[in-house]
C-alpha cells in the first residue's frame, strides 16, 4: 500500500496524493530547498521591426497602426477602407458612408475632402 501524504487543505480534506518515501508529505508540501544561484533576469522584450520589404502598402500599415494604438471606430473604418482599396475586403461588405469615402479617395482625393490633385479645391 502506498503511505498518503497528511497535509491537511484548507477546506479540512486530507491531502491524497503519494507520500515520497520515507516522507510523511508529498511532493507538493515537502518544504523544498531554496534555488541556489541567482534568480533570472527577467526577459526584455523589444518590438519586432521588419527588416525586409513589406507586403502591406504604406497607407494600410499607417491605418493598422494608429487602430491599434488608438483604437477609435474612425481608425477602424480606415482599416476597412484600405483593405476594400487593395480588394481585401469586398465593397459591397462596406457600409454605404465607406463606400462612399472609398469612391472619393479612389478618385484621387486624399482622405476624402474634396481635393483634387495638386492641392487645388474645386470652386
Amino acid at each position: 500500500m502506498v503511505p498518503e501524504c497528511t497535509f491537511i487543505l484548507r477546506n479540512g480534506q486530507k491531502c491524497r496524493c503519494a507520500a515520497i518515501r520515507n516522507q510523511e508529505f508529498c511532493r507538493h508540501h515537502t518544504a523544498q530547498p531554496a534555488a541556489s544561484g541567482p534568480s533570472p533576469a527577467p526577459a526584455v522584450l523589444r518590438p519586432y521591426i521588419p527588416s525586409g520589404p513589406s507586403i502591406f502598402p504604406p497607407d494600410l500599415r499607417a491605418a493598422i497602426h494608429v487602430a491599434g494604438h488608438r483604437p477609435s471606430r474612425q481608425a477602424f473604418d480606415d482599416v476597412l477602407v484600405a483593405f476594400a482599396k487593395y480588394g481585401w475586403v469586398s465593397r459591397d461588405e462596406l457600409p454605404r458612408t465607406l463606400r462612399a469615402r472609398l469612391a472619393n479617395e479612389s478618385l484621387g482625393s486624399p482622405k476624402g475632402r474634396g481635393r483634387v490633385e495638386g492641392g487645388v479645391t474645386p470652386s
